[in-house]
């Protein structure tokens, strides 16, 4: 499996834990703001180290200074972080939707 997927698996397990603990709370509210919280907090942590608020000539001076294994687990653990935000968001969005 690749790692990438790995953020995408504890994401969905971070999403059925935190649907217990609001079922057992009886909160939907704790489920909304928790969830939320925590996909945008990994999305945008996830985006800064992709490194996509940056502009072209600061990639360019990174990718000339990094090594090709450093490039690879930048943007490996930009993808963990990513994929982790994925079911978090997407179930916060079911939940305050429906």
């Amino acid at each position: 499996m690749r790692r990438e997927l790995y953020g995408l698996v504890g994401g969905i397990a971070a999403t059925v834990i935190l649907g217990v603990l609001s079922w057992v709370k009886g909160s939907e509210a704790f489920f909304i703001q928790t969830a939320g919280w925590a996909g945008s907090a990994s999305l945008i942590i996830g985006a800064l180290i992709s490194g996509n608020f940056l502009t072209g000539d600061r990639v360019r001076q990174h990718q000339a200074n990094e090594s090709k294994q450093d490039r690879k687990n930048r943007r490996t653990a930009a993808g963990v972080l990513i994929g982790f935000s994925l079911p978090l968001l997407a179930a916060d969005l079911l939940v305050s939707l429906w």
